[in-house]
Order: C-alpha cells, then structure tokens, then sequence
C-alpha cells in the first residue's frame, strides 16, 4: 500500500528504500486513474550489490519505470523487478548485464527499452523468465551471452540478434512457443 501515498505527489524528493537506495522520482501523467507511472530522476545507490526488496512490496500501481542515462548502475541486480506489475521500463547505457531474475515473472512486462549506448554484454539466467506479455525483443548491440531460461515461458513471437552473440545456453527460449521470427 505504500504506493497510495505516491499517488498523492507529483515529486518524491527522496524515497529511501534501504540504508544503500535512495530514489528521486516524479510522477508522470498518465491515462489510468487505477494505476500511475513514475519518472526515476535521481537514483543514489550507495552499494549497488545490495538487494532491493520491491517483489516483497505492494508495486501494483508501478507500470512504468524510465531509467535515464544520467543514472548511473552497472547492474540491473538479482530480483530486483521479480513478480512486480511492471508494463514498461527502460534501461540506461551504464547497465552492464541484467542479473539471474531481475524481470522473472513480471506478468505484465511488454516494453523494454534500451539506451542508444546500450552497454549490455550479459543477460543472466531466468532475466525475463515467465513474462508472458512480452512479445518483442530487441537484444542489444552488444551482448554476447543469453544465459539458461533468460527467456523462457515469455510471450515472444520475434526477437532480434546482434552479431555480437557468441553464446545461447540451453533452454534460453524454452517453451516460447509462439516464437516464430528470429532476426
């Protein structure tokens, strides 16, 4: 229910998530009066290996989450958007790998975008596992390793490949069974 107080701001100047995180957002408008979208305008993340429990809070009303370039992580970390309502999100170029689970049964995840200077080179196991609403799928530039179910169980029907792929582990696409176009 923590949400219900965001909806009430136009901008959090500091919502301290643990000792380590600290957000800085503003509300974007948006077309649902059931659910909003958030701007993350400042993020300090005082130690980028410590977990950050969002699955464990009520993110019902969390849709859409727009990580700006001048963000600095190099990690999406491990769980960090698991199970959460999330519909749209977009990562910035100093994300260097999304860790095993960071997206893992996000229902309703459809859109993910990334920086023009995408500096991606791993996508870790069980990363978008079970998001059934994702159809599409552009891997970034640089990537080079799809690791065991990053994939999996999603609603994919086309992705894209970069020639940087070196390596698909086993079972990465498993059970995307309506995937049909690969590029």
């Amino acid at each position: 229910r923590w949400f219900q107080f965001f909806d009430k701001c136009t901008k959090i100047e500091n919502y301290i998530v643990n000792k380590n995180i600290h957000l800085h957002m503003n509300k974007l408008p948006s077309k649902s009066t059931l659910r909003s979208s958030y701007e993350i305008a400042k993020l300090d993340w005082i130690n980028e290996e410590s977990f950050i429990p969002f699955r464990y809070l009520n993110t019902s009303k969390l849709e859409k989450i727009l990580l700006t370039d001048d963000i600095k992580i190099s990690n999406i970390p491990n769980c960090l958007f698991a199970f959460s309502c999330l519909e749209e999100i977009s990562i910035p170029s100093s994300v260097k790998s999304l860790k095993t689970s960071s997206f893992k049964d996000c229902y309703n995840l459809e859109k993910v975008t990334f920086s023009s200077n995408c500096q991606i080179k791993r996508i870790e196991r069980f990363a978008f596992c079970g998001c059934r609403r994702l159809k599409s799928f552009s891997i970034p530039n640089k990537v080079n390793v799809i690791s065991m179910k990053s994939f999996a169980f999603t609603g994919l029907t086309e992705i894209e490949f970069p020639s940087s792929i070196q390596k698909v582990d086993h079972m990465a696409f498993y059970n995307c069974t309506n995937l049909s176009k690969i590029m």
